[in-house]
This record gives C-alpha cells, structure tokens and sequence, in this order.
C-alpha cells in the first residue's frame, strides 16, 4: 500500500515561532518536526488500514494521534480538521 509521504520544508503551514517558543529553542523544536514527519506517516498509514479493515475504533484512535501530535507541532491546521472527524 502506498501512501503519500510528508516532507517539511518552507510551504508547510506550521506556527514555527509557536513551536519555538514551546521547546525553547530552534534546534529542539527542529529536531521535533522529524519526529513528527515520521508518525505522521505512520498515523495516516495506520488509519489508512483501519478504514480498508472497517475498524473504526483504529481509525479513531490513529486520528486521535494525529491531531495530538499536529497540536505539539504547531500544526494547528492539522488539528482543526481532525477536530471534526
């Protein structure tokens, strides 16, 4: 199964000095945006699975994830939409 992958760079729609502020410096909040780049993936693949399996309950769950981490990100957006779900 392919799913599209997540790349940051200057188009992403991220409140960057939220995040600094957040993690008190830019190397930490960085160093947190590679994380997140990488979970993610695995969430939307994960939830992916869930809808193809009609385990709603996963699908929940790996939204749930998604919009956690989008908010610890800066990526408000992200968790707006997750919101309604």
């Amino acid at each position: 199964m392919a799913i599209w992958k997540f790349t940051l760079d200057v188009s992403t729609p991220l409140d960057v000095e939220y995040g600094i502020k957040c993690y008190g410096n830019k190397d930490i909040y960085f160093n947190l945006l590679k994380q997140y780049d990488k979970y993610l993936c695995d969430d939307l693949e994960n939830a992916w699975k869930a809808i193809n399996l009609k385990d709603f309950k996963k699908f929940k769950d790996s939204i749930h994830s998604i919009k956690g981490s989008s908010a610890y990100a800066g990526a408000g957006w992200v968790t707006d939409v997750c919101y309604y779900i």
